[in-house]
């Protein structure tokens, strides 16, 4: 797979995920129905630059999740929050 290949981002969000003090880009990318990819775009410049190649990225279906980042353990270390919609009306953090 292709990991830039045409698909909608389905959800995205920025921080320092790789400890370099740059922003990095997580982001979902919805190819169709149980077909995504979750990918870290690394951020190469305080201008908020990306690397067009993908630092990581993991196939899966992730169906309508949504992200979310930021220091939710409180050890100073970029975090992912990720709502996931399970279907028959249930949901998990």
């Amino acid at each position: 797979m292709s990991p830039l290949r045409t698909g909608i981002a389905a959800s995205a969000t920025r921080s320092d995920f790789t400890g370099d003090g740059f922003a990095d880009l997580l982001m979902l990318r919805n190819y169709g129905p149980g077909n995504a990819a979750l990918m870290v775009l690394h951020g190469t410049a305080a201008t908020g630059e990306y690397d067009t190649a993908p630092y990581a990225a993991w196939e899966g279906t992730w169906g309508s999740s949504k992200l979310a980042s930021g220091d939710f353990t409180g050890d100073g270390k970029s975090d992912v929050l990720s709502l996931v919609d399970r279907g028959n009306a249930s949901a998990a953090l």
